[in-house]
């Protein structure tokens, strides 16, 4: 804009012959104006920021980091924000913010980030640039507000699969209902009869007594026993998509333990790699809630070869009664799904078992590549073979009478949910 204003004084002294006395004079005056600005916007002083909101984010989600500005300045202010974000394990959606905040107004701003990586992460330094009055000039400003945010597996989820349960409507399309009458069932409540209730349910005295059709309403019974085995080692430490495996599992566990204590269940952990290295007894509340979650929170998983035997030899010492057991683990070649049946008698003589696979979605789409080199057709041939190895396995698997689940990313979760609204309802101890 100064530049701008300049060339009309310029050309006019060119004209008369005088362009470098105008020049000296525009650029001192030019100079006194940009220090008038500068001089006149000390607002910073006047200028309180601060976070809010909550500091525990999901991984893989949108989150939002949040700012409150209070502008106690008797003019208003145009500002923008940039805050100091840990390197690599964030993926930033807003840059820079920036926002208009009137004379004494407390203004709330935020920035959208995707957290990559579970785990504790320090954020610092906020950059703050403020327009002058004239706005020829920005005042800038580091403000340090430390506070710590927590990348949790991912808890939004949550809610969601929560509340559909809660509805009855997490079922697979095409899947119909559940059946809600086993050995294993209790009186809920009377209801009136509707069209394909089994007849079997009827109430006769309450029938009688109301002069219209009620049936009894029955409920899996409660406080059956939920563990979740956590393969912590090599097998899940491949990527899908950009997401880990072992991250897909720990979301996929955390949820069928919220879910299983909706339903009245205790739900236990237990994570292993070499060893074992966490196990959480069956339980059910807020405070065991919580106690699984900062158990998921804290997993880091390892490049080794786990030890199945002592896992299964653990879980079988501690829980002595008979339980539904969810197994989140994974094998690429044939001796490691070997392994797992080697030693799965151990957990399955007397309990339910499943075992949860993700889908190697990376083998499959080599498979529908095409083969314009020999070294893509070798690793087409690899490919083809491990995806057959892994069928042979899962084959093997089923034989025994134990469940086996292979979704992939999108799937997991529900899939696993809905295998254990399955097992509880047709079960017979």
């Amino acid at each position: 804009m100064i530049i701008g204003l300049g060339i009309f004084p310029l050309l006019l002294g060119h004209m008369l012959n005088i362009s470098s006395y105008i020049f000296i004079i525009y650029n001192v005056v030019a100079l006194l104006v940009l220090l008038y600005d500068y001089k006149t916007t000390k607002y910073d002083e006047n200028i309180e920021i601060d976070r809010f909101g909550d500091d525990k984010l999901s991984i893989h989600e949108v989150e939002h980091i949040n700012f409150t500005i209070h502008n106690k300045n008797n003019e208003p202010i145009q500002v923008k924000i940039r805050d100091e974000v840990p390197d690599f394990h964030f993926e930033i959606m807003d840059e820079v913010i920036s926002q208009k905040i009137l004379p004494r107004e407390k203004s709330n701003l935020s920035y959208r980030i995707v957290p990559k990586k579970r785990g504790a992460y320090e954020f610092n330094n906020i950059h703050m640039r403020i327009e002058s009055r004239l706005k020829l000039v920005y005042l800038k400003k580091i403000i340090s507000i430390p506070r710590e945010y927590k990348v949790y597996p991912n808890l939004k989820n949550l809610k969601k699969y929560k509340l559909l349960v809660g509805k009855n409507k997490l079922m697979e399309p095409g899947r119909k209902s559940l059946k809600t009458i086993g050995s294993k069932t209790s009186f809920s409540h009377l209801r009136e009869y509707v069209v394909g209730d089994e007849y079997r349910k009827i109430n006769w005295k309450a029938t009688a007594r109301e002069n219209k059709l009620i049936v009894n309403e029955y409920e899996p019974e409660k406080n059956q026993r939920i563990h979740v085995l956590l393969d912590e080692g090599r097998t899940m430490s491949g990527e899908i998509r950009g997401h880990k495996k072992l991250d897909m599992a720990i979301d996929a566990a955390l949820l069928l333990g919220d879910i299983s204590n909706q339903k009245g269940d205790l739900c236990g952990l237990t994570t292993f790699n070499r060893k074992v290295n966490s196990y959480v007894k069956p339980g059910k509340g807020p405070a065991h809630r919580n106690h699984i979650l900062e158990t998921l929170y804290h997993i880091e998983g390892s490049n080794h070869t786990s030890n199945y035997k002592e896992a299964f030899l653990h879980l079988k010492k501690k829980e002595k009664h008979r339980s539904i057991i969810f197994l989140f683990t994974d094998f690429s070649i044939m001796e490691e799904g070997h392994e797992i049946l080697k030693h799965l008698p151990v957990i399955s003589k007397n309990n339910i078992v499943t075992i949860v696979l993700i889908r190697d979605e990376n083998k499959e789409a080599l498979l529908d590549e095409k083969s314009n080199s020999v070294e893509k057709i070798y690793d087409k041939a690899v490919a083809m073979e491990m995806i057959r190895n892994r069928e042979m396995v899962i084959s093997l698997i089923k034989k025994r009478k134990i469940m086996c689940i292979e979704a992939d990313k999108e799937e997991l979760s529900l899939k696993v949910i809905n295998k254990y609204l399955e097992i509880k309802n047709q079960m017979d101890f």
